[in-house]
């Protein structure tokens, strides 16, 4: 090879190294600007990280602040008020509104909003009351799906109409589930078109979860203090209704109450009069309602009084038998309850509510009906004591008039009783006198005439004493002194052995001679054995028996007479201590007497503290028995 060629040679390996190396320089330069690329997206990406982990800091320092500001949070508007002011911070918000479930009416009630125009609140609320609507979003609603987009959101037409004339550019749709359930949504807004992320949707959702949560928190907190003071105003209510004076005092104050109490813009009370008639009893009634008395089976009070049931709507103007009056008056909600005292119905209590959205809830017809019920109980009690004072105060005046007539009675018997002792012991002595023949001899005639003037005078000298001894019992005007019932007894039937022995009547004893002293009026307590021994004899017939027994039976003396007469029918037994009563003549042998006899003894021996009863069989006899209480001084001399 010539040294040409060999530098021809030489040359074009030259070359061809200086093209490996233009091409390796070529590919180092093209993989440092793929390496540069590399960088800058690695920085970009550390820079989002840093700004995503700032972000995330900065939300969850927000929602430290959102749950101590929920705690501390008393309604659920105050809760979302608080979830929007971190919603502002964290998610870079313009405007919101929330709603829950009305669990009673089942419709959408708005809790909160915020820089919402009033045009546009309107249109929300109007389109969620719509019951197409409603039910419409309620099934797209589901507890795990999030609305973002016009065209998927289950927002009616309208809304997104008024949305665009709100200036709201992005909105999303959040629910709020409860144990899986949704109980209401969050709606919120930007007036930017900036769609909200996932990272947006994410602290969205946890936002929710702690405004469900603590929502339920105060809504159960709110009913436990609306409980509290229900329970407050029913012991109010219950207190009025049994410490108030009178019956229309106690209607009066209970309607108003209860309206009160149940937020009710006016309430009323009709009470039935003699069930033909109904009147009411109103609270805060609109000056074009004019009440009048309402007659039977006419509207919707005497409806509910006569099916007895309660009738609940937040659309009053469609009942049939609505009353004009509260349609023009523009009453929405109604709640009447009837007033029932056990199985009777007195009447109704109706509620009205004249502003629209404020239905009355299932809590509230409860609480009106035990209201009702204690109310319904109430005017029965209290018509009863009105009845029963009536019926008291004539029973009163009857007894004062009654006390004044014994009075007068008494007073009677005693002037009479005292104006004949005197003439009646002058006739008794003078015709003792002439009976005698201390004056001179009678013929048989005029002694048989003198003879019945001395009975009839000595007859009415009794009946005087009976009168005065009656009066005497009445007003227990006896001597209290120790008495030997042994020796009253036994001296007793030594002055009647003379009179059963010309009877043929055989008088018997069993009278131990021990019985403790009881402490009485020898004189009438004689008198009460005296009366029990003549009856006996009075009855019994010739061969007959009368036994006089005594004995101690516990703190009581038991004295028993006892005779084999024809006995006493039972019809009679329980009327014979009756003053005057008198038995039928037919079964008696004698002719009656005044009747005063045994009245005589029971009232005696009741005011000795005693009793008295009979037992009588007849054809086989007759038995009284006397109880009188031993004296606690078991001595005669008083030791």
């Amino acid at each position: 090879m010539t040294n040409t060629s060999k530098n021809i040679q030489a040359v074009r390996i030259a070359k061809e190294s200086m093209k490996d190396e233009e091409k390796d320089r070529a590919q180092l330069l093209q993989e440092l600007q793929t390496q540069r690329k590399r960088a800058e997206l690695a920085e970009k990406k550390v820079a989002e990280l840093q700004q995503t982990l700032k972000s995330t800091r900065h939300q969850l320092k927000h929602l430290g602040e959102i749950v101590t500001a929920v705690l501390s949070a008393q309604t659920p508007g105050e809760v979302w008020a608080a979830l929007t002011n971190t919603a502002i911070s964290t998610m870079a918000i313009d405007k919101t509104a929330v709603y829950l479930i009305d669990q009673d009416t089942n419709t959408f009630r708005r809790v909160f909003n915020y820089r919402l125009s009033t045009g546009f609140i309107y249109q929300l609320d109007a389109q969620f009351q719509d019951e197409e609507t409603r039910q419409d979003f309620l099934k797209r609603l589901t507890p795990h799906t999030t609305h973002t987009h016009h065209q998927t959101a289950p927002l009616p037409h309208p809304i997104r109409t008024a949305m665009s004339q709100e200036g709201i550019q992005a909105y999303a749709i959040l629910p709020l589930i409860d144990e899986g359930t949704p109980i209401g949504f969050w709606l919120i807004f930007r007036e930017q078109a900036t769609p909200f992320t996932q990272t947006d949707l994410t602290v969205g959702r946890v936002l929710i979860r702690i405004g469900t949560i603590a929502s339920q928190n105060t809504l159960r907190f709110v009913r436990l203090v609306q409980n509290l003071h229900a329970e407050q105003q029913l012991n109010q209510i219950h207190d009025l209704l049994n410490l108030a004076p009178d019956l229309p005092t106690i209607l009066a104050n209970v309607v108003q109450m209860t309206t009160r109490l149940l937020n009710a813009d006016t309430g009323l009370i009709g009470l039935l009069i003699d069930g033909t008639t109904m009147t009411f009893y109103p609270y805060n009634l609109p000056e074009g309602i004019n009440l009048r008395p309402l007659p039977k089976g006419s509207g919707i009070s005497w409806r509910i009084t006569e099916t007895k049931t309660t009738i609940r709507t937040d659309q009053y103007a469609r009942l049939p038998d609505a009353n004009y009056q509260w349609v023009q008056q523009g009453a929405q909600a109604f709640l009447g309850v009837p007033l029932m005292a056990y199985d009777t119905c007195l009447g109704v209590i109706e509620l009205y509510r004249l502003t629209p959205n404020r239905p009355f809830t299932a809590e509230d017809q409860k609480l009106l009906e035990a209201i009702a019920k204690n109310t319904g109980t109430a005017i029965r009690n209290r018509r009863q004591l009105d009845e029963a004072r009536q019926r008291a105060g004539k029973l009163a005046m009857a007894l004062t008039r009654q006390e004044e007539q014994d009075e007068l009675k008494n007073l009677f018997i005693q002037n009479v009783s005292h104006e004949l002792r005197t003439p009646l012991g002058i006739i008794y002595g003078h015709a003792e006198l002439l009976e005698s023949g201390s004056l001179g001899e009678l013929d048989p005639l005029q002694k048989e005439s003198v003879e019945i003037i001395a009975r009839r005078a000595l007859m009415l000298t009794q009946l005087v004493e009976d009168l005065s001894t009656l009066l005497a019992a009445e007003t227990q005007e006896f001597r209290r002194e120790l008495v030997n019932l042994t020796y009253l007894l036994v001296s007793m039937l030594a002055d009647f052995q003379m009179k059963a022995d010309e009877e043929g009547v055989q008088l018997q004893a069993d009278i131990p001679d021990d019985l403790p002293p009881i402490l009485g009026d020898e004189t009438h307590l004689r008198r009460v054995f005296d009366n029990l021994v003549t009856n006996a004899l009075k009855f019994t017939p010739e061969g007959g028996t009368i036994t006089l027994s005594a004995w101690v039976e516990g703190e009581q003396i038991v004295t028993e007479v006892s005779d084999t007469g024809p006995g006493i029918p039972l019809e009679y037994q329980e009327r014979i201590f009756e003053r005057f009563f008198q038995i039928d003549p037919k079964v008696k042998k004698y002719q009656p007497g005044t009747g005063l006899g045994l009245a005589l003894v029971k009232e005696i021996v009741e005011a000795h503290r005693g009793t008295v009863s009979v037992h009588s069989i007849v054809g086989e006899g007759t038995t009284f028995q006397v109880r009188l209480p031993v004296s606690p001084v078991r001595s005669l001399s008083g030791e």
